[in-house]
C-alpha cells in the first residue's frame, strides 16, 4: 500500500460496471480492492452485489 492512499478499502462510492454490462438475470464475478466479489441483477432488473 502506498502512502498515498493509506486506507485497505476506498470509502466512497466507486463504479465497478456499467448498465449495459449487466442484463436481466446476469451475474458478474469481479475482483476489486483484493477481494472476489459478485454483481448480480435480478430479473425484475434490480442490481444488487455481494462477496
Amino acid at each position: 500500500m502506498s502512502e498515498r492512499f493509506p486506507f485497505s478499502i476506498p470509502n466512497g462510492w466507486l463504479q465497478i460496471a456499467y448498465a449495459d454490462e449487466l442484463g436481466p438475470a446476469g451475474v458478474l464475478p469481479l475482483h476489486y480492492f483484493d477481494r472476489d466479489l459478485v454483481l448480480f441483477r435480478a430479473a425484475a432488473g434490480e442490481v444488487a452485489f455481494g462477496r
